[in-house]
């Protein structure tokens, strides 16, 4: 298959064969963010930094911390309706804290990043490797079909896998690429990466897809680094772990985070993936509320999507030596511990390490700084994550979550235009990761 042929299975899969647009979605039921504003508070004492806090963890009125409260001195962004905010801004105040309004309608930031790309499918076609993959996001049924395609057309390359379903009984389907076994027959070494356990974090589903983009692009164009990272290792790449909720974003709730699973009758929907993985469970950093962003379950695995993406791992937890969650927004490079700042694993020395390797990758490539660091200490604790229960339980050394871009301009509505190098310097980093995790595990040998 040449690299003309790969780029019409991807227009044909994207825009349909009549080349029209997917744009089967109910608009009448989308809630709007029309006069909302997006508030950033600056913590400068240990009192401002609990009464934030607080505000997290009640439920009387209707709070989006888009970057949770953390440490002093560091920003934190939560989005309110037009009629909470003088309850707000007076709560603030009474407690001495000053804020600054950074978006004063959150509708337009959401429009401005959701527009899609009118280009006609003639142009589409002239796209050298199928690079439009790169410019827009996608529903989860484009992403569905276009695994599929891809599939048909690199059987010997690519094999989609459905791993689990949702609670709404949609496919969690994962894309394995590989080249084969490796030398003398031997299985070889996998690396895992998956996106989009927070719903309405669109930058990590589409900078998974465009991994897999990458992986074949090299490997259609004969590109020597992309091939070494094929043959070194096998690739298992989930680029939605979180189908219901990815539908809900496009469908109803751009900004919801969390599964759709019900709760009970008088409770409110769904679970936080990545505070629902069974080590030190629902511990710190995450809320007994249903209707909070942080809800961490009603016990451990509550949710199919966590338990699926849990059984494969374990299943596999002797060939996958790298595991990546991708996520927005901050750019991060974090390790475990996630659950508590006190202490570091074992392996502390050598995940900080190769996470520098490919930060520092990333910055002499694209001058995007990514900070390292344990999610606990770069961010704030948070227990029953997915990183730490890959680490501590499925064994799997390096374990990392990937904060996406940006730093905070866009924040969780990035524009389309972002996408392209946001992926292009994750992989970067990727291959620098994976070529010192080679030469580490040949070492072993």
């Amino acid at each position: 298959m040449n690299v003309h042929a790969y780029c019409a299975v991807v227009v044909m899969v994207i825009f349909g064969a009549n080349g029209q647009l997917d744009t089967n979605r109910n608009e009448e039921q989308r809630k709007s963010y029309t006069g909302y504003k997006l508030l950033e508070v600056i913590p400068h004492t240990r009192m401002h930094l609990s009464k934030l806090r607080q505000l997290m963890d009640q439920d009387r009125i209707e709070l989006d911390f888009w970057k949770e409260p953390s440490h002093v001195g560091r920003s934190v962004d939560v989005m309110v309706s037009s009629t909470v905010f003088r309850r707000l801004t007076h709560y603030l105040k009474k407690h001495g804290m000053v804020y600054k309004i950074q978006n004063h309608n959150v509708q337009s930031l959401l429009q401005n990043a959701n527009s899609r790309s009118r280009r006609s499918v003639n142009s589409l076609e002239t796209d050298f490797y199928g690079d439009i993959y790169m410019y827009e996001y996608h529903t989860y049924s484009e992403i569905q079909q276009l695994l599929n395609s891809i599939e048909t057309t690199y059987p010997l390359l690519c094999k989609t896998m459905v791993i689990g379903k949702s609670f709404e009984k949609r496919d969690l389907r994962l894309m394995k690429i590989s080249t084969g076994k490796g030398l003398n027959g031997t299985a070889k070494p996998s690396v895992w990466i998956d996106g989009g356990i927070h719903a309405r974090e669109w930058i990590a589903p589409a900078t998974a897809i465009n991994i897999i983009h990458l992986l074949i692009r090299g490997y259609v164009t004969n590109d020597t680094v992309v091939l070494k990272m094929l043959n070194d290792f096998d690739w298992y790449i989930l680029p939605i772990s979180n189908p219901d909720g990815y539908v809900y974003t496009w469908t109803t709730d751009r900004m919801w985070r969390k599964t759709r699973s019900i709760n009970g009758i008088y409770s409110c929907r769904g679970v936080d993936g990545n505070r629902n993985f069974d080590f030190h469970w629902r511990e710190t950093g995450t809320s007994y509320n249903t209707c909070a962003g942080t809800y961490g379950g009603p016990e451990a695995f509550s949710e199919p999507e966590t338990r699926a993406i849990a059984d494969f791992v374990l299943k596999n937890n002797k060939s996958i030596k790298l595991f990546l969650q991708l996520h927005s927004y901050g750019q991060y490079w974090l390790t475990p511990w996630g659950y508590t700042a006190w202490t570091v694993p074992r392996d502390h020395a050598d995940l900080l390490y190769l996470a520098r390797l490919g930060r520092n990758t990333i910055r002499s490539k694209y001058t995007s700084h990514y900070l390292v660091g344990t999610a606990a200490r770069m961010l704030y604790p948070a227990s029953g994550g997915t990183d730490d229960w890959v680490y501590s339980v499925a064994g799997i050394k390096y374990a990392y979550t990937i904060e996406l871009r940006d730093i905070g301009r866009y924040k969780f509505a990035l524009p389309a235009d972002y996408i392209q190098p946001t992926s292009e310097e994750i992989f970067e980093g990727i291959k620098t990761v994976t070529k010192h995790l080679k030469i580490e595990l040949d070492l072993k040998l």
